[in-house]
């Protein structure tokens, strides 16, 4: 399965023309005006795909960086337990097949912080059961990704494999995938992309999903960035929101139950522009990622 890592990022693609061309009749839908103030932008698919690349990763095969930073709750039987902040980072090269589809290498990183004093958790008091886990900073990758418009895969769920501690974090099955990209809007200078994403996995006897994660984003961009074909990368910010189920080092099993995320992030061109926060913990837990980002995520597919 070629994995999309929780995707705080996006692709490189072909450079949008300074004028952008009419959209197909499939398109239609984009042209009415956009609910919250904005334009609906006509774009096609490979335009679209292009704008959100050049936003979220880039349209050449260098290295960038996305970053996160969000807070995390329980929701049981309709109550909300918070339970940390995240800071996650993600390091990530694509290059582009065709005009609806990526693919490439990305590796995310993710550490867990007290919401009230701010400081490293280590250890951490489950909502319901009042059990007392083991915290410890996440690795996933590198792993295989592909982008398009709209895409809808399934295989087998490589991502226990394929990160630190991985039992930790994920169950094995297998999996079935949707992203799509929709609803580009303008507003005055910004032009706004949503992206959803969904991941189910399940068990060897079917049944309900054994794991689950979905996000949505809002992905800000300058709006003559994303059509100036001089232009093959900016940078961004994007809002978030996620629902996933409970992790195993979360001990909740037979708790009818998952997790919560919002937040803010963004992507930058380079490590040293990620947050400081992030770079403290990245020098503390993964300083192969600051030394040779490149090398880490390997040669690209």
């Amino acid at each position: 399965m070629d994995t999309n890592r929780r995707s705080l990022l996006a692709f490189g693609g072909a450079a949008l023309a300074g004028a952008v061309a009419a959209a197909p009749p499939a398109e239609a839908a984009r042209r009415q005006p956009g609910p919250s103030g904005g334009t609906a932008a006509t774009l096609s698919d490979p335009q679209l795909l292009s704008a959100f690349a050049k936003a979220r990763y880039s349209l050449d095969d260098r290295l960038t960086c996305g970053w996160m930073d969000a807070t995390t709750y329980a929701f049981i039987e309709g109550a909300t337990y918070p339970l940390y902040r995240l800071l996650a980072a993600t390091w990530v090269r694509v290059r582009r097949v065709d005009d609806l589809h990526f693919i490439g290498r990305t590796l995310e990183t993710a550490y867990f912080f007290d919401i009230t004093t701010g400081a490293p958790l280590s250890r951490l008091r489950m909502p319901v059961t009042g059990r007392e886990v083991d915290v410890k900073p996440y690795r996933a990758g590198p792993s295989n990704l592909s982008l398009g418009v709209r895409e809808e895969t399934g295989g087998t769920f490589r991502m226990a494999a394929e990160s630190r501690d991985g039992q930790s974090f994920f169950r094995q099955g297998t999996t079935r995938r949707t992203q799509s990209l929709s609803e580009p809007v303008r507003d005055g200078d910004t032009l706004f992309i949503r992206e959803d994403l969904s991941t189910r996995v399940f068990g060897p006897d079917g049944g309900k999903p054994v794991f689950f994660y979905a996000e949505w984003t809002q992905t800000a961009l300058p709006w003559k960035a994303a059509l100036d074909a001089r232009v093959a990368c900016v940078d961004c910010t994007l809002g978030y929101s996620a629902v996933a189920a409970f992790r195993p080092w979360m001990q909740m099993d037979g708790v009818d139950g998952h997790t919560l995320q919002n937040g803010r992030g963004g992507k930058v061109q380079s490590v040293a522009a990620l947050p400081a926060r992030l770079l403290e913990m990245a020098r503390l837990h993964d300083p192969d990622l600051l030394d040779d980002p490149v090398k880490v995520l390997g040669a690209l597919p």
